[in-house]
């Protein structure tokens, strides 16, 4: 990532594991300014467009393809994102604002709507199309129980999780919280 003048801010957050549907319904490692689809994946996309319920498009693209395709993950850097001032959706810059970024999202449960409003969607326009194991994933992530034990059994086995270690404690913590 790069300012105004094309200094480097910082790096996209590594991907450390694999780009599965497990990681696309809690998190998004994809950003659309670098995503290359075939003819397969677009019809996929276009043919049951989301609606409001998913504000973030290439989440959306990456879940699908995640579910329905392959999803071939480059490491490596080929262009220089600008975020430009008062970006809401890039990523923050500097320790200090990436916790404060996270801790925010946590206390107003903005994720929270994302994460379960997008697997929703996702599960009313692809869940007749999925694969019972993915059908069964999705399932239990969207009823994971309202009882503290369920959630903490759901946050101890689930095959969900997102790139860091950091980040996957954080979201079965809030699992058990009730907070995804």
């Amino acid at each position: 990532m790069v300012d105004r003048d094309l200094r480097v801010l910082g790096h996209s957050p590594r991907v450390v594991r694999p780009p599965t549907f497990a990681n696309a319904l809690v998190q998004n490692i994809a950003p659309g300014c670098s995503m290359v689809l075939n003819r397969a994946a677009w019809r996929l996309l276009t043919k049951h467009p989301p609606g409001p319920a998913v504000p973030v498009h290439d989440w959306w693209a990456y879940l699908v393809v995640s579910a329905f395709g392959r999803v071939v993950y480059d490491s490596e850097s080929y262009l220089l994102y600008r975020q430009h001032a008062g970006n809401t959706i890039g990523e923050a810059t500097g320790f200090y604002r990436k916790w404060r970024r996270r801790l925010h999202r946590f206390l107003t449960q903005s994720d929270r709507r994302v994460i379960t409003g997008q697997a929703r969607e996702f599960q009313r326009l692809y869940g007749h199309l999925l694969a019972p194991a993915q059908a069964a994933m999705l399932n239990e992530f969207l009823h994971h129980g309202s009882r503290i034990w369920d959630r903490v059994r759901y946050a101890l086995r689930s095959p969900v999780y997102r790139q860091s270690r950091v980040d996957d404690l954080i979201l079965r913590c809030l699992v058990v919280l009730d907070r995804v």
